[in-house]
């Protein structure tokens, strides 16, 4: 298994046990109830912007690849510092254009792209508009 899913899946036991705690702790008090619930709260948040930041991180990998970028890497790197504001940049300076299934292995392409990022089959170059 990745580190990433070790570490997602140490984080849901944490949480479980936070829950069981609150399940099972014998006679606590009205105070203790309200810490221990926000501690709960807290950590769902937490995993959830855990979860959306490398969501994130996966999904501008995947499109960066899909649209042939040789920077990949980069805009990888900046997701996990920037986080939001790299969604952001990576939307206005991606190439823009529709993306394709390819005719020979089947992966995303760019519709104006005249070879396949993936298995780097040749296509016909766009055609004029007019």
């Amino acid at each position: 298994m990745s580190k990433r899913l070790i570490s997602i899946f140490f984080v849901f036991i944490v949480i479980a046990l936070v829950g069981l705690r609150a399940a099972f702790a014998p006679r606590m008090s009205a105070a203790d109830e309200i810490v221990l619930s926000h501690q709960f709260a807290f950590s769902l948040i937490f995993i959830f912007l855990l979860s959306m930041w490398l969501g994130l991180e996966k999904w501008v990998a995947c499109d960066a690849n899909d649209r042939g970028l040789d920077s990949g890497r980069l805009w990888i790197m900046l997701a996990r510092v920037l986080g939001l504001l790299d969604l952001i940049i990576y939307l206005y300076a991606r190439p823009r254009g529709n993306l394709i299934p390819c005719a020979s292995c089947g992966n995303k392409r760019l519709e104006t792209r005249v070879k396949c990022p993936h298995c780097g089959i040749w296509f016909e170059g766009p055609k004029p508009v007019g």
